[in-house]
């Protein structure tokens, strides 16, 4: 089952713009996945979009968590975090670089976690009043959320703890000016399936965002396994969907809804030569690319 390993955080100077943060790590574990949080705010400007350039490491390859971002706004006042994750980490890295689009005050967190199998739900939240809190459904035993919190506001209060999950990192960025942003890295896990929840332990937060991703202990929906796949027009010796040796032959492959539906049974057909693959494989393809 997926499982924290270690973490740490930087963030941009106290009292100044920057477009860079380094993040030194403990030495991976070969195999393991990093999750980065990076947040943003700004006052009295707007955050530009993109936020993120780009997250890099050596041994690694980072890729946004899809629908993981989330950009809120009152009055003059921006705040924006999102996530981004490598699979499958080489090991030894022990730097985590994380580049912005425009110079800014900026939080990173990195966390590594061992057994993750695939991503599943994903969620975003916002509010402005009260701790920030987000839950998120998980879909099989054991499975771990994610999360990661931002809030915006001039001298406001900290982030302290956790009240629900685990808080594994919280910075405070003070930036150049009026922006003051507590960030955090959180997660939790359930024995079985459920809404897992992490909440802020904090005074009462007048803008604030969240994001989560569940990690999950098993492949991801709508696998089907075979040796090779042969994309081609079909011979004389293989007629349509027809598997020899381990080689299954398809003119083309379709991604797209079935009749299962993103989380039901997958029932793949071969028309003409043709295999649909569910919505759900789709889905997962995307999420690991």
């Amino acid at each position: 089952m997926p499982a924290f390993v270690t973490s740490s955080n930087n963030t941009t100077p106290a009292g100044a713009n920057g477009s860079t943060v380094a993040v030194t790590i403990f030495p991976t574990v070969a195999g393991n996945d990093l999750v980065v949080v990076l947040q943003a705010g700004a006052d009295p400007t707007a955050i530009p979009i993109p936020v993120v350039s780009s997250v890099t490491a050596s041994g690694a390859v980072f890729g946004p968590v899809p629908d993981s971002s989330i950009y809120t706004g009152t009055g003059t006042r921006t705040a924006h975090v999102e996530l981004y994750r490598a699979a499958n980490v080489n090991a030894g890295i022990t730097l985590v670089t994380a580049t912005f689009a425009t110079p800014g005050a900026y939080g990173v967190e990195v966390g590594e976690y061992s057994t993750v199998l695939s991503l599943g739900h994903v969620d975003v939240t916002s509010g402005a009043s009260g701790a920030p809190s987000i839950g998120l459904q998980t879909q099989d035993t054991n499975n771990l959320v994610v999360a990661g919190f931002v809030a915006e506001d001039t001298a406001g209060p900290l982030f302290t703890g956790a009240t629900v999950g685990n808080a594994r990192e919280l910075v405070y960025v003070f930036g150049l000016g009026a922006p003051d942003i507590p960030g955090a890295l959180f997660d939790n896990t359930s024995a079985t399936p459920a809404v897992v929840t992490n909440t802020v332990t904090s005074a009462t937060q007048s803008l604030w965002a969240a994001t989560a991703v569940e990690l999950r202990s098993t492949i991801g929906s709508g696998f089907r396994s075979f040796s090779s796949l042969w994309f081609g027009p079909e011979g004389s010796t293989f007629a349509p969907g027809a598997m020899v040796a381990g080689f299954r032959s398809f003119q083309s492959v379709w991604f797209g809804p079935d009749a299962g539906g993103v989380g039901g049974a997958i029932t793949p057909t071969i028309t003409s030569g043709r295999k649909l693959i569910s919505q759900a494989l789709s889905g997962t393809i995307q999420a690991e690319l």
